[in-house]
């Protein structure tokens, strides 16, 4: 039988602890070496960056998606973002040894390889967007393809996901409800 990376997040979560997050919490800091990574159960995350004291966020997590700063994970070196909850969450807290050892494994390394190429994917079409389309071009689409993300999220953090500011949002919201 084919093993699903459903099958595989759930098999991951059962080897980790359930932790309760409060929203506004920070589960990793800016300059901190990750020691864990997250499946989000239920809530929503953010990770985010503040450079020059300017907040930019640079992706949201929802149910089912595993969070960490993986290149500091991997090479033990500070996290170039922080990640915080934005929804009172629970996430299913993953140490290095279950990580390590969970993608040691053929089949569920595939099955990540294949989960890392799509965010990766993901990655590259938000740069594109932040390149080549308008503030509104930008928020147009994140409305078409993330609707539950406009409805869930606060204003603030969308405006900071697009690369303007919030009163520029309300703006670009105005103009489309007439």
């Amino acid at each position: 039988m084919a093993r699903t990376l459903r099958a595989e997040i759930d098999q991951l979560a059962r080897s980790g602890t359930l932790v309760s997050v409060k929203r506004g919490q920070l589960l990793l800091r800016e300059g901190e070496v990750a020691e864990h990574a997250f499946l989000v159960r239920t809530g929503a995350l953010r990770s985010f960056t503040t450079p020059n004291a300017h907040d930019v966020t640079f992706q949201f997590f929802l149910e089912g998606s595993l969070v960490s700063s993986f290149e500091s994970f991997r090479t033990r070196t500070p996290s170039r973002f922080s990640v915080e909850a934005i929804e009172d969450t629970e996430v299913v807290r993953l140490s290095r040894p279950v990580v390590t050892k969970a993608l040691a494994d053929a089949g569920t390394s595939a099955l990540w390889s294949e989960a890392l190429a799509r965010r990766l994917e993901t990655y590259m079409r938000r740069v594109e967007s932040l390149i080549t389309e308008s503030a509104l071009e930008r928020y147009q689409r994140l409305r078409r393809e993330s609707p539950e993300l406009v409805a869930r999220v606060h204003q603030h953090y969308l405006a900071s996901y697009l690369g303007i500011t919030p009163v520029s949002l309300s703006r670009l919201r105005r103009k489309l409800a007439r």
